[in-house]
Formats: structure tokens, sequence, C-alpha cells
């Protein structure tokens, strides 16, 4: 891999990493309503995803599922479940009876806050957005030469880009987490888990009539 191929990549990917989409989201809210460490365990689970869609996208499977209707169909249909999963599951956290502040992001964090769930819903988060999965698949080839081995140059690439996403995660991560103690409160958390999957929820909708149409 020359530099020239990895400036361009880091480029490319660096744009998709700091536009808002789910995985910001669900970083915004489990920072302010379950704390850095939470959120900075989330973020790795969130940038691992990314070397599933470099291997699918390495041996083909990407290219599959971009000109195969139905298998897309059946990707995105698991994408845009788990997506209104969290933003029903936020919801439902917005209209729950009254408590302090502290107790309802107790209340989320007691189920969610053991390291392997935060991961694991990182991790789903990411690998289930099948939008990235055909970025993926449309991006790497760009940055492939004939003449590269192409697994190991595609995990190369994928390593700039998780890079990239924990960076620009862990910062809004700190940068949340500063403001954190102010918006303890039962009225700021009631808007932003309302918020978050109000916008989770249509995601997962823009996703499902994308197909249907």
């Amino acid at each position: 891999m020359t530099g020239s191929q990895a400036a361009s990549f880091a480029m490319a990917a660096g744009v998709l990493t700091v536009l808002p989409g789910p995985d910001s989201l669900l970083i915004l809210r489990t920072t302010l309503v379950q704390g850095r460490r939470d959120a900075f365990l989330t973020a790795i689970g969130i940038c691992s995803g990314l070397f599933v869609h470099a291997c699918v996208s390495a041996i083909g499977i990407a290219a599959l599922l971009a000109h195969s209707a139905r298998a897309f169909a059946l990707f995105q249909a698991l994408g845009a479940a788990y997506l209104g999963f969290l933003g029903l599951r936020s919801l439902r956290t917005a209209f729950a009876s009254d408590l302090p502040p502290l107790e309802i992001a107790a209340a989320t964090s007691a189920i969610e806050t053991s390291p392997p769930r935060l991961l694991l819903t990182g991790f789903l988060c990411n690998v289930l957005n099948p939008k990235a999965m055909l970025f993926y698949a449309a991006l790497l080839p760009q940055f492939l030469r004939p003449t590269d081995p192409v697994f190991v140059t595609s995990l190369l690439l994928t390593s700039i880009h998780w890079l990239e996403g924990m960076t620009w995660l862990t910062f809004l991560t700190i940068s949340l987490s500063k403001i954190r103690s102010r918006l303890l409160n039962p009225r700021t958390l009631r808007i932003l888990e309302g918020t978050t999957g109000t916008l989770l929820c249509a995601i997962a909708a823009k996703m499902i009539f994308e197909h249907l149409n």
C-alpha cells in the first residue's frame, strides 16, 4: 500500500466518519445517559464493525448484496429492525414514569453497562447498516491496484478508517461528557431519549420505505 493510497482513502473515509448517522446518535445518547466509559466501549464496538465490512467487501459478498435484490432486502430488513429496536428502547425510556435523573440513567445502564453488551450494541449498530457495507463495496476497489493483495490491503485501509472513527467518536464522547452534569435532569434526559429514539425510528422507516419503493 502506497502513501498516496492511504492518504486518498483517509480523506474519503474521513468524510463518512464525521457525517451524522446512527453511530453518532448512539454515542451521543450513551455518553449523556450512561457516561464516558460506556460510550467509549460502544465506540470500540462500532469501529470494530468496519472490519466486517472490509472482509465482506474483500471476498466479494458485498458486490453480491449490491446486485441481489433479495439478499440486500434481507440485510436491509435486519438493519432497519435493529435501528428500530434501539429507537423504541429510547422512546420507552423517554416516556417512563417520573424518576430522579440519576435513577433514570441507572435504570438504563443496568441493562447495558456490561462491557460485552456495550461492545455488541455498537458492533451491531455498525454491521447492520447496509449503507456502510455498500459504501465499502464501492469505495475499497477504488484504492486497490491489480497487483495488491486484496484482503491484506483492505484490512490496512480499514485500519485507517478505524483510527479515524475512534478519534472522532472519542472526541464526541469527551466533549459531551464535559457538559453531562449540566444535562442530567429529567426534562433534558426525556428530550434526549425522545429525540434519539425518534431519529433512529425515522432512519429505520426510511430504510424500509426505500426498499419498498
